[in-house]
């Protein structure tokens, strides 16, 4: 049958390709290696089952205060400040994509531009409680039984700086900012 096609076609290369393809599939009964990757393990508190802050606002002040702690040494900035790097926007260092990420998910939103949010600081608080549940409730499916507060926040400050899919991927975040989650975590355990 390979030669016969292989013939049909004229090709030296249809006839090696067919072949080389019929040793992949018969010695690894139909999957080739080339399919298969390490997926890392996930930890046990990203299930199926779904967290929502938006629900839980002694939870969201916890992990806003920690955010404006990590992000803006706790400073009360306006909506369109700035960040040194010009990327990210004020107390929260939400960036242009977060925001255009929360008005594409979320129907109460879509009536609404980037720029709105960045001139408006009710709006960009609003965008921030949601970019928190979707980070953690769509694209992280972090479970809230189970976890405590704490741990909620030091998923939801690395995801926030790397984005979820190098959060998931394993990626670090500098030393300086784990310092900084680590301080406000301490400080607010103090109060």
């Amino acid at each position: 049958m390979i030669l016969q096609l292989g013939t049909l076609t004229s090709g030296i290369k249809m006839k090696a390709a067919l072949v080389a393809a019929g040793i992949i599939i018969s010695s690894t009964n139909g999957v080739s290696s080339l399919d298969t990757t390490t997926i890392p393990p996930i930890p046990p508190y990203i299930t199926q089952e779904r967290l929502n802050i938006l629900q839980n606002d002694e939870l969201w002040n916890y992990l806003r205060s920690g955010l404006n702690y990590v992000e803006a040494s706790g400073e009360d900035l306006p909506a369109d400040f700035v960040h040194p790097g010009g990327v990210a926007y004020g107390p929260l260092a939400l960036t242009r994509i977060a925001i255009k990420d929360v008005l594409m998910h979320y129907e109460e939103m879509e009536d609404y531009d980037i720029d709105d949010i960045l001139n408006d600081i009710e709006l960009y608080e609003r965008c921030g409680k949601l970019f928190a549940d979707l980070l953690l409730g769509h694209y992280l499916k972090i479970q809230g039984s189970g976890i405590s507060k704490e741990d909620i926040f030091d998923i939801l400050q690395r995801a926030w700086f790397l984005g979820p899919t190098i959060f998931k991927d394993g990626g670090k975040v500098p030393e300086s900012r784990s310092h900084n989650a680590r301080e406000y975590i301490r400080i607010a355990r103090a109060d």
